[in-house]
């Protein structure tokens, strides 16, 4: 693909600021050879890379000397030829302790690892050199020189701290037990980039959730949420046992069996699985039946204190072991790699937060931590290949975009401030009239449910509206059959009310109910999704779902009816308001569509359950309303199968709405990283090409075909500015419309970083911008950055400017997942969660749940219950059977908000 005209923006007052990165002041002199390595199935992550560095320190350090860097999979880079017994290839056997090994030792704790010199040319970095100035593109030299890097600047610490594929974890940095059988550990993010000009090392501080350590019995009395002993005794199929399976498989535990805490004779363990009732288990021993607590108490002296709770399964499925779990401690610093649990994320969010001046203080000094500019210093691999970084975070100038204007019904600019305006007392540019609605209380409270009524009509004073049709409903029943019923006596009862009104005052007969509002429970998850599916699927009749717990006294309630009127006024049609910049003037000058596309993945731990790809498209000239398409496709695919497809659909639909063809697309690209670009970027520009091309052919048009802008926007990186003190926002953050394309830029493609949103709680993150076609603006950066800047201030639903255009973040809101819970475990940033909820420690509540909506309640999707561990082959068919989809009368409405 070939790379955009690059050029830096000038529009906007300069600001310059601190980056988290730092410069790579010497690249490595050394050259690197790579070896293939075979090693052992490992138990766990860092099994194969504790048993590569054993090789290397203990087995045969004279071979590694110095040491060679290990990708803790199957490839190895050393600095000097090694010399291998075999030339160009070496077998050796791993004695794990430190006990000198018996001859010819093998079994238990002796590992056989294997290399191999690989036939790839000697690595250098010479390119690097020539990618950075410009010489060169991307090349495999230049990604494989990039992964020495990388793996330079992870060895040390990766070797003495937990540690995920880019990031490591310190006990110095941990938390209390938050729950669930939980703890948090803080640590650093490390990752090398390539800019223009330089090599930069991007340094972040991450947070993890980690197994708590501790007796297996404490940890599993914290999973429950109880101090009940009894509760450890559930017996087989019990919902106890049950979720301690799901919970410890695969956790490592030291076993020790003397009990107490663990000493030389205890040894590490990987569970396999739960028993119930772990005393009395049977087996085979010496030509008899014994039970594990008689063997406890005749091999070991230990007499079993609570022998009827459960107990761990080790060893293979043709010999299986049982442990009593009062002998079993679970080892200090394991990933914990699934869903936090949704009770648990105010502690995540709480433990996650630091301010920028904070955050920054920590990644160049350390906060109980050693800061990884200092582990730069000791690195003995880094040391060895001559590697150089500087101790001083990289500063860069940037610029504060021009706010837009934003327009409201009384046709005066609403005043913008920290990115925020205030809703109150101001009318929508485009009110939709509210006849024939009903509110349903499924938490059966009336008192709260009238106060939130009185509320909301103050705030539909600028609708059309009679009173609703209420009901109070038990959330047992048939919830499809109960609104139905509703819907049906809310139009008897708008009619009677019409009937009540001097002829000239009654509005026109409704044809259907407009709205259905819910008043839920919390939790309610099940009944939601059953009202979300009876209005998306089956009715198409638009719902609104809100929690009874939300519903308050005072300007709480007031602030909380305005945005849930926002919400529904834009559901039903309406339009908010509207939005003008130069940028967005230039695009109104012809017709045009602006899209947002992504794939939404299941959740952690979901092997056998699809992606769901997903597209909204504008219909309107103000780039405010939005439809939206999606398709089911196989699991972990980021490439959008149907892209085609849905670009057709709505190119037609766009014709037929507006008996005329856009002259101008501009897609937003969520989801890709830099390695996707010239693979699933390109595919899917080839896509909206034939898309365009079959829709021209179709329907024998004659004008030219629209111009393409197709631009990623990632959110996933940690790359974050901070602003000299009284610079930056009342946060701490720099002001919105911070924008940076100089200084950490790629030098691969035009992009460039806009932080659109006011901070709120901790560091804000700025959206990243990577331009791969541009026929729209001929690559101005100017109006580029004017443009995602102002869809910014697009969202139907927010009262403050969000992170991401408004397209993108609506196709957020198809996909099931928790989208804000997400960012914190990654960074720590919650200052882009939909801001129309004041109240950010309740991100937990934010749960995009509308792929979820359409599919079939058997199929469970996203239920960690239900998903299939095992390696069998994934068929597609029965989700795609399963999968409803939208109601016809919902196809061009903002049904997602």
């Amino acid at each position: 693909m070939s790379v955009p005209t690059r050029r830096r923006g000038t529009v906007g007052r300069p600001l310059s600021v601190t980056t988290n990165s730092f410069k790579v002041d010497t690249l490595p002199r050394k050259q690197f050879y790579q070896y293939d390595v075979i090693t052992p199935e490992p138990r766990h992550p860092r099994h194969a890379q504790e048993i590569v560095d054993r090789l290397q320190s203990h087995t045969a350090p004279d071979v590694f000397r110095p040491k060679a860097l290990y990708d803790g999979q199957a490839i190895m880079f050393a600095s000097r030829v090694l010399n291998l017994a075999g030339g160009g290839s070496g077998n050796f056997n791993v004695f794990m302790s430190d006990r000198p090994p018996p001859p010819g030792a093998s079994g238990r704790g002796v590992y056989s690892v294997k290399l191999t010199r690989a036939a790839a040319q000697v690595i250098d970095f010479t390119a690097l050199a020539d990618l950075i100035t410009g010489k060169g593109g991307s090349s495999p030299r230049t990604l494989t020189a990039i992964n020495i890097l990388q793996l330079l600047i992870r060895a040390a610490p990766n070797l003495m701290y937990p540690h995920t594929l880019r990031a490591y974890y310190t006990s110095a940095g941990k938390s209390n037990h938050i729950g669930g059988g939980l703890e948090l550990w803080r640590g650093f993010f490390q990752s090398v980039r390539p800019c223009v000009g330089q090599m930069l090392i991007n340094v972040d501080v991450s947070v993890s959730a980690m197994y708590r350590s501790g007796t297996l019995q404490e940890v599993a009395l914290s999973v429950l949420g109880s101090n009940n002993m009894r509760d450890l005794t559930a017996p087989e199929n019990h919902a106890n046992l049950k979720k301690l399976k799901n919970f410890f498989k695969n956790v490592l535990v030291m076993v020790t069996p003397t009990g107490g805490r663990p000493n030389e004779r205890s040894r590490k363990k990987k569970i396999r699985g739960l028993v119930a009732n772990a005393g009395e288990f049977e087996f085979e021993k010496d030509g008899g039946q014994t039970t594990v607590k008689d063997h406890f108490k005749e091999a070991h002296g230990y007499m079993l204190q609570h022998p009827l709770i459960f107990g761990i399964l080790v060893g293979s499925k043709e010999r299986a072991i049982v442990f009593p779990a009062e002998v079993c401690t679970v080892v200090e610093g394991q990933i914990y790699k699934k869903k936090v649990p949704q009770e648990l994320t105010s502690h995540v969010v709480k433990f996650a937060t630091s301010k920028p001046e904070d955050r920054l203080r920590t990644i160049k000094q350390g906060s109980g931590m050693r800061a990884p500019i200092f582990e730069y210093e000791t690195s003995p691999f880094m040391q060895d290949a001559g590697m150089r970084v500087s101790p001083a975070p990289v500063r860069i100038d940037g610029r504060v975009l021009p706010t837009p204007k934003l327009v409201f019904g009384d046709n005066e600019a609403m005043r913008i401030q920290n990115g925020g305006w205030n809703v109150t007392k101001n009318k929508f540019k485009e009110p939709m009239p509210l006849i024939a609605w009903a509110v349903i209380d499924y938490a059966r409270n009336h008192h709260k449910a009238q106060s939130f009524i009185d509320m909301l009509l103050r705030c539909f004073q600028v609708l059309e509206y009679l009173q609703p049709y209420t009901s109070a409903v038990n959330g047992q029943g048939n919830i499809s059959g109960d609104l139905m019923n509703v819907a049906h006596a809310t139009m008897d009862w708008a009619g009677q009310q019409a009937m009540q009104l001097p002829p000239d005052q009654r509005p026109p007969k409704p044809s259907r109910i407009a709205l259905i509002i819910c008043i839920l429970p919390y939790p309610a998850a099940e009944i939601r999704r059953a009202v979300k599916h009876f209005g998306d699927v089956e009715s198409g009749i638009p719902t609104q779902c809100i929690r009874v717990d939300k519903i308050k006294e005072g300007n709480h309630l007031n602030q909380y009816c305005n945005n849930v009127a926002l919400k529904i006024n834009a559901r039903l049609g309406g339009l908010n308001s509207v939005t003008s910049s130069r940028a967005l003037a230039e695009l109104q000058q012809n017709k045009f569509m602006i899209f947002g596309a992504d794939v939404g993945h299941p959740g952690a731990g979901m092997k056998n359950q699809p992606s769901v790809a997903s597209m909204v498209w504008s219909f309107d000239n103000h780039a405010m309303k939005y439809a939206a398409f999606s398709s089911v496709q196989e699991p972990r695919q980021e490439h959008i199968e149907e892209l085609g497809s849905m670009m057709t659909r709505a190119l037609d639909a766009y014709g037929e709405m507006w008996k005329a063809a856009p002259a101008r697309l501009v897609l937003f690209r969520d989801g890709l990283s830099e390695g996707e670009f010239e693979g699933v970027g390109a595919r899917e520009i080839e896509a909206i090409e034939g898309a365009i091309n079959e829709i021209w052919t179709l329907r024998k048009l004659t004008v030219p075909k629209p111009k393409l802008t197709y631009i990623v926007v990632g959110k996933r990186h940690h790359v974050r500015f901070f602003p000299d003190s009284g610079t930056g926002d009342k946060s701490g953050n720099c002001p919105p419309g911070f924008v940076a394309d100089s200084g950490i830029d790629s030098p691969l493609a035009a992009d460039f970083y806009i932080l659109s949103h006011g901070g709120l709680l901790g560091t804000s993150r700025p959206s990243h911008y990577t331009v791969l076609r541009d026929d729209i603006f001929s690559n101005n950066p100017d109006a580029l950055q004017e443009l995602a800047y102002t869809l910014c201030h697009c969202y139907a639903k927010a009262t403050r400017s969000v992170s991401i255009p408004a397209p993108v973040y609506c196709k957020l809101l198809l996909f099931f997942q928790v989208v804000i819970l997400i960012r914190i475990l990654t960074d720590a940033d919650v200052s882009q969660c939909p801001i129309s909820l004041r109240r950010l420690t309740t991100c937990p509540q934010l749960v995009c749940a509308r792929a979820n909506f359409h599919f079939s309640q058997d199929l469970r999707y996203d239920d960690a219950s239900s998903a299939n561990s095992g390696d069998a082959g994934f068929d597609l068919k029965p989700w795609k059977d399963g999968y409803k989809p939208l109601h016809a009368g919902l196809r061009k409405s903002m049904y997602f908000l």
